[in-house]
């Protein structure tokens, strides 16, 4: 017992260290073992490195705004129009750019799908030395050695209406020796035998007609389609929501140069009031409101500009162009104007444009057109299989291969031929039952799914019509209301110089007309986004030109994989 027990142990010992050894061994292979240690979080240091305590607290609150950026001459302005916006969109866009990919890939299931329609080349070589007892020719006490050569050829012809043609040839070089232990006891017997075949398979019933054969073509055709129009509304998409952002950085370089004049007329504020007080009109005291009033616009002048730098870094990302670097160093400054026109709307006629443009509509149509492609081929699989099977082939024999193929077209032996009829059926076939029952519910979804998208459809068409109607009587409201403010801060300077109202009343004028101007510019500023989402909603965009983004083709695949990866511009 002592042996078999050792021979355990000892097994036991060198499984446990093999396994325990498997997690290290595969980690060395793959080239893993080298980063196990998590990485901690390191802290930020204050005192020192990137980050430098100010010396003064004036120091910390002076941050420089891009005006003044602008004034020194320390920023370079880059003027971006909309169509240059655009297309930096469309060319650099990293999302974009991946999808652009899918109709490719799609293409190639297509591809794959149609090879069920390539015909198939076979060919054989074999040569072959066998040694048998002569028993099957009376001949028990002699060895019978056979030596032969064997090159055939077929080709498989599918039909596009089902089944297949298949031609096959062959042609023998077979040699016989009789051997009884050393000599030979007769002379070599060699013969030559060709054969050449055609072979037909014609499906009567399952598997009969261009909806079984080429059936799985259309639907990957469909699909390919359908990740083109994928790819046309990530377009439509990405353009709304692109250049929604560059609206939005029009509107901060609004609000910010609207902000700055605001602290021109706060400053301004203050300079009357020194003047007013040496002359005994006003109070000397009110000076400390006029200073308010400078402080509260400064703080509403650096949000503002806050604001600007994220928008405009917003942009840089879109546009990712390396000359466009997402420091404040470069300052982007849209040059498109907005529309600003009143319009009268016919509400159905952009409805009807809707069905007949947006992509998500084209999608079900073809969704439908797969799913009744789907349906006949699901029909189909639910008859039994019926074939009709024939073929026909001719013999040649002769003492040489050229004989022997000489043989087979003169008649010397008739031509072989079979006909005949293959069913096979399921007693049941819950299987073909099942797919044809979900094709029909597919259908019957994508028909819900249909009338689904045609309500959403009409109902952000109508939506982005009442923005646009609601929204052109705020820009109207908001610029009487500017006007108003404006009237009305000019009247307190007036009074405020013939001493009969106070500072707080000019300050709170000012307050007014900077908020007035701010309501102005976002009213704007939504009117053009109110007609950003129409031309969304209706499957159509704003401007003269169309664009159109074109998948990659196949021949360009390999070209597209050397290249570099773009990186997201950062400064360096």
């Amino acid at each position: 017992m002592i042996g078999p027990t050792l021979r355990m142990t000892t097994t036991l010992a060198a499984i446990t260290v093999l396994l325990g050894c498997s997690d290290e061994w595969i980690d060395t292979r793959l080239g893993l073992d080298d980063d196990r240690d998590v990485i901690p979080i390191q802290p930020l240091d204050m005192s020192g490195g990137p980050l430098l305590p100010a010396t003064t607290e004036d120091d910390a609150s002076a941050p420089d705004s891009i005006p003044s950026l602008l004034a020194d001459g320390s920023a370079e302005v880059v003027s971006l129009g909309l169509d240059e916006f655009r297309e930096s969109l469309i060319r650099n866009n990293l999302a974009l750019d991946v999808a652009r990919f899918d109709p490719t890939l799609a293409s190639t299931r297509v591809l794959a799908e149609q090879s069920r329609l390539d015909s198939t080349l076979a060919a054989n070589v074999l040569a072959a030395r066998e040694m048998e007892d002569a028993s099957a020719n009376n001949l028990p006490i002699y060895a019978l050695e056979s030596n032969y050569l064997d090159a055939g050829a077929g080709l498989a012809i599918p039909l596009a209406t089902g089944g297949e043609v298949y031609f096959e040839g062959d042609l023998y070089r077979y040699e016989t020796t009789y051997l009884d232990g050393g000599s030979n006891v007769s002379p070599d017997s060699i013969a030559f035998p060709s054969n050449l075949n055609a072979a037909v398979t014609i499906p009567l019933l399952q598997g009969a007609g261009y909806d079984a054969t080429l059936g799985p073509i259309a639907v990957a055709a469909y699909d390919e389609r359908l990740a083109v129009l994928d790819l046309r509304v990530l377009l439509s998409r990405l353009l709304a929501s692109s250049e929604t952002v560059y609206w939005q950085l029009a509107r901060s370089w609004r609000a910010v140069e609207l902000q700055q004049r605001t602290l021109d007329e706060a400053r301004r504020l203050v300079t009357d009031v020194e003047k007013l007080a040496a002359a005994g009109i006003v109070p000397a005291v009110q000076r400390y409101r006029a200073d308010l009033t400078v402080n509260q616009r400064q703080a509403e002048l650096l949000d503002a500009d806050l604001t600007l730098r994220r928008d405009m870094r917003s942009v840089k990302i879109i546009m990712n162009r390396d000359d466009v670097p997402l420091d404040r160093h470069v300052v982007v400054k849209p040059q498109a104007s907005l529309t600003l026109t009143a319009y009268t709307f016919d509400r159905a006629g952009l409805a009807t444009m809707a069905f007949d443009n947006r992509t998500e509509l084209v999608q079900a149509e073809y969704e439908l057109r797969k799913d009744e492609r789907r349906i006949r081929m699901a029909r189909n699989a639910l008859l039994p299989e019926l074939d009709v099977r024939g073929s026909v082939g001719l013999l040649g024999i002769g003492t040489s291969s050229s004989s022997a193929i000489d043989s087979m077209f003169t008649g010397e032996f008739p031509p072989a031929w079979k006909i005949g009829l293959h069913l096979r059926m399921s007693l049941e076939n819950r299987l073909a039952t099942a797919g044809y029952q979900a094709a029909v519910i597919g259908r019957l979804q994508t028909l819900a799914k249909r009338r689904e998208v045609r309500m959403m459809v009409a109902q952000e068409v109508y939506d982005a019509i009442d923005r646009l109607e609601i929204g052109w009587a705020q820009v109207v409201a908001t610029r009487k209301a500017e006007s108003d403010a404006r009237r009305n801060l000019e009247a307190q300077r007036r009074l405020l110089q013939a001493g009969t109202t106070t500072v707080y009343e000019v300050s709170l004028a000012i307050t007014d007309l900077g908020n007035a101007g701010i309501e102005v510019i976002d009213a704007e500023t939504a009117y053009q986004v109110a007609l950003i989402e129409l031309a969304e909603a209706t499957g159509t965009t704003l401007g003269r030109q169309a664009i159109e983004v074109l998948p990659h083709p196949l021949e360009r695949i390999d070209a597209a994989a050397e290249r570099s990866p773009r990186a997201v511009p950062a400064d360096v």
